[in-house]
């Protein structure tokens, strides 16, 4: 026998019993999964009829796939807010036809519905407000529009929705009923808009600029806030993580920035040098905290006279030597011995 032979022969049983461990480690696996699951709805069952009639149904309502059948069982039963929210029922239009009478608003927000049926929305849009926060539904210029005259969409909901197929067509389209920003996350401050010089151009007179400041997602450089710099909230873009940061950046506009609030910043390029080059200018309190420093014993010393001592315990990426119990007793002594001004 050949010694390719011999090696063969060798490597086929080798190769068939580790299979059959495989094999039976799954089965054994398999077994001890079911056995978990058997055991851990006995003790579900336990707990249900422990607590409170009531905490039980709704806990069931809330949590459990349950079948047209025993929804009508116990109809009388059910929580039916929580069934509302349910998104593992069988969800179709003769179910929420059978019930609509105990149906609450959370079936307008579940995303366990077959929204891409517009007959369901047009036959049981009961709660617009909660619609305008799915972002379950089917979103298109042609649905909003569909629904328009209604004048029943929560402008404000659909304005900060990341959901909706953003583009300027749709922006266009309902200009006048949109909620721009100004006392919560309005369109300036969604994501998940179109960004672009255009865009901002297009509605430069609309934008709340103070959202807009602090939108991460805009395509910030240099160029575009030097188009706006008399428009920019300073204090929103000194905190805005999204910028290019960079020392030309910074130096640029030296005079705008709100430096407390800059110091905060964890996206600058933070070095010895960049804290040295402006540090007549930084927030010493807001410095002390601020983890993405290059903490290192030569930065602590290099400015031991600035820092605010009594926040470093705040900063968890500080990492100092650890000293010798004599470097320790060596350094109480003279503090003892200092006189007490």
């Amino acid at each position: 026998m050949s010694e390719n032979s011999i090696h063969r022969t060798t490597l086929v049983p080798r190769a068939a019993s580790q299979l059959a461990q495989v094999l039976t480690a799954g089965r054994q696996l398999a077994i001890a999964a079911r056995l978990k699951d058997d055991i851990d709805r006995e003790r579900l069952v336990a707990l249900l009829k422990r607590i409170p009639s009531d905490d039980a149904m709704r806990l069931l309502s809330r949590s459990q796939p349950l079948s047209v059948d025993m929804i009508e069982r116990f109809e009388e039963w059910w929580d039916w807010e929580g069934l509302s929210g349910n998104e593992g029922l069988p969800w179709s239009l003769d179910l929420i036809e059978r019930f609509q009478f105990h149906w609450t608003e959370g079936l307008s927000s579940n995303k366990g519905l077959p929204w891409s049926s517009l007959e369901l929305i047009e036959r049981f849009g009961w709660y617009w407000m909660m619609f305008s926060e799915n972002e379950g539904l089917p979103w298109s210029l042609e649905l909003i529009e569909r629904f328009e005259e209604e004048l029943e969409w929560n402008w404000y909901s659909l304005s900060k929705s990341e959901g909706l197929a953003w583009s300027l067509e749709l922006i266009e389209r309902f200009e006048k009923w949109w909620d721009w920003g100004g006392f919560g996350s309005g369109l300036s401050e969604n994501k998940s808009l179109p960004w672009s010089l255009e865009l901002i151009e297009r509605f430069e007179e609309r934008w709340y600029w103070g959202g807009l400041s602090g939108n991460e997602s805009l395509p910030w450089s240099l160029e575009l806030i030097e188009r706006f710099e008399e428009r920019w909230s300073w204090e929103r873009l000194s905190r805005n993580e999204g910028l290019p940061w960079s020392l030309e950046l910074i130096e640029r506009f030296e005079e705008r920035w709100c430096w407390g609030t800059l110091s905060m910043n964890k996206s600058l390029p933070w070095s010895l040098e960049l804290i040295e080059r402006f540090e007549e200018r930084w927030g010493w309190d807001a410095l002390s905290m601020n983890k993405s420093l290059p903490w290192s014993l030569d930065l602590i010393d290099r400015f031991a006279e600035r820092w605010k001592w009594h926040l470093f315990p705040m900063n968890v990426t500080l990492r100092l030597p650890t000293l010798r119990p004599a470097d320790i007793v060596a350094i109480m002594e003279f503090i003892e011995a200092k006189p007490n001004f």
